[in-house]
């Protein structure tokens, strides 16, 4: 079997592949050491896929050293001489972007697609687009388009995140979450658009001389400008990337902000498919795929570790309605979990929808902030 992983910055994750292309599992580590977010691959993790697989091939999501090169030029000595282990001795090593364009395409059923990659930053890589196709069997990538540290539109959106007092490369959903509260202002606009042009450093104070001026700005009309300045750089990656090909997968932790993709859908004709774990930890699954170099058979991201149902649904369902009359909600897990940072039903917070208290009972139960918002399931 082959395993990929990620881990060294954030959201650490492992995945299992075997020789017939079927993803075995897979999960973040931070679903087996409980720390949120969790960089490196935990010992429970480790130990977990060390005891269950006969792993013959490991493959890492990055190239470290080029890294290094990165985080040299950047300042970021502690990180470039720590004397840290990976969780394995890698066999193979794959480019940061390549794994994220792999994870992508490899899932999405295409014979051929053009990926696109964006995100905060890989080794140097920022922004990137592939052509993707398959050749007598094997995966074939060709980058097409790159940009490079320090512009990046995901640490652009990271430092933002964080200049409104959220936690970067944690909160930048909440941040998106508090767009539908702001107004539109194209002074603000403009300014945000400079910052992005003009190559703040994450690393060396978040923004630069620009942000004072965003003081006088509201937090929740930041957001909503940013949201605006951010669809309108995506348009033109993705209209260079529909030169080479119908078919676009997309992945790198800005495919996260799903309000971004909507736009994104149409100009695409509906042909786009985004990996359901694009960030950091969806890129183990990529180095995965590369080693094994031909097209997965995905299924859903159900991959991670199992919870067996100890009655039948008719009773766990009476269960959980009993409880939701009584509580008001009730938390429920079951299943395999979910490869992703979407709760997409095996674990998930179930509550009444009926009355005007839902929002505040679910949000004080999860410790968020008043105004997030969340989706009702609803029939298909």
């Amino acid at each position: 079997m082959i395993l990929g992983w990620s881990e060294g910055f954030h959201d650490a994750a492992a995945c299992v592949i075997d020789y017939d292309g079927d993803i075995v599992f897979a999960s973040h580590s931070e679903r087996f050491s409980g720390k949120k977010h969790e960089k490196f691959i935990s010992p429970e993790l480790k130990k977990y896929i060390d005891d269950h697989f006969a792993i013959t091939e490991y493959a890492f999501f990055e190239k470290p050293l080029l890294k290094k090169t990165r985080q040299l030029f950047a300042g970021q000595y502690k990180t470039v001489f720590s004397k840290r282990q990976l969780a394995w001795a890698p066999t193979k090593t794959f480019h940061h972007h390549k794994s994220h364009a792999a994870a992508s395409f490899q899932t999405s059923g295409y014979a051929e697609a053009a990926a696109v990659v964006i995100d905060s930053i890989g080794e140097w890589d920022t922004t990137s687009i592939w052509k993707c196709s398959y050749k007598d069997g094997e995966v074939h990538y060709e980058k097409k388009w790159n940009e490079t540290y320090p512009r990046s539109i995901g640490l652009w959106y990271t430092a933002l995140t964080h200049f409104v007092g959220l936690r970067p490369l944690d909160e930048e959903y909440i941040f998106m979450g508090m767009a539908a509260y702001g107004k539109a202002n194209l002074r603000l606009q403009k300014l945000l658009s400079e910052l992005l042009r003009t190559s703040y450093n994450l690393h060396k104070g978040i923004l630069g001389n620009e942000a004072k001026l965003l003081k006088q700005y509201t937090k929740n009309d930041i957001a909503f400008n940013a949201q605006i300045v951010l669809e309108a750089n995506l348009e033109p990656i993705f209209n260079k990337a529909l030169k080479y090909s119908d078919n676009i997968v997309y992945g790198g932790g800005v495919a996260l902000n799903c309000v971004a993709n909507s736009p994104l859908y149409e100009l695409c004709r509906e042909q786009l498919w985004i990996f359901p774990n694009p960030g950091d930890a969806g890129g183990a699954l990529g180095a995965a795929a590369q080693a094994f170099g031909g097209p997965l058979n995905w299924v859903d991201p159900f991959l991670g570790y199992d919870i067996e149902r100890k009655a039948s649904m008719k009773q766990l369902a009476k269960q959980v309605v009993n409880t939701i009359q009584k509580d008001g909600m009730c938390g429920v897990a079951s299943g395999k979990a979910e490869y992703g940072p979407r709760a997409l039903g095996n674990r998930s917070l179930l509550a009444d929808p009926r009355g005007d208290d839902v929002q505040d009972l679910v949000n004080t139960v999860k410790r968020r902030q008043k105004f997030r918002p969340f989706a009702p399931m609803i029939l298909e």
